[in-house]
C-alpha cells in the first residue's frame, strides 16, 4: 500500500458525512515517521489540536493489521484520542511499531495502547 496516497480519517470523514466505517489499514511498513506512528484524533478545531476530542466524526470498525515499522525516538508509537462514546469496534492484530521514545497515548479502545 502507498501510504503517501492513502486518505486520510479526516479526508474519509468528509466523504462519509462525519461518519468513518469499515476501513482496513493491513501491510503497512512505517519508515521515517516523526510524529506518530499511529494517530487517530478527534480534537481538532480550525486546523489544530485542542486536547478536548468531540463526537462531530463517529469512526467504528476500524482494523489495524500488520502495521510495523521502527519510528523516531521522539515520536509516539500510537496516539488515539476519540470523543466519549465516538469510536467502536476497533481491531488490532499483528502489528509492531517500535522506536517511540514519547509514550504512546489511547483513550480508545481502553487506556492501554496496542503493542
Amino acid at each position: 500500500m502507498d501510504v503517501a496516497s492513502s486518505p486520510t480519517l479526516a479526508q474519509l470523514a468528509r466523504l462519509t458525512e462525519h461518519q468513518i466505517n469499515n476501513v482496513t489499514y493491513q501491510n503497512i511498513a512505517l519508515t521515517n515517521i516523526s510524529n506518530y506512528g499511529v494517530d487517530i484524533q478527534q480534537d481538532y478545531l480550525n486546523g489544530g489540536p485542542t486536547g478536548k476530542p468531540t463526537n462531530g466524526v463517529k469512526i467504528s470498525n476500524i482494523k489495524f493489521i500488520k502495521v510495523t515499522g521502527t519510528i523516531a525516538s521522539s515520536a509516539q508509537n500510537w496516539y488515539i484520542l476519540c470523543g466519549n462514546g465516538s469510536c467502536s469496534g476497533f481491531t488490532f492484530s499483528g502489528n509492531a511499531i517500535t522506536g517511540g521514545g514519547k509514550t504512546s497515548s489511547c483513550n480508545y479502545p481502553t487506556k492501554t495502547c496496542p503493542s
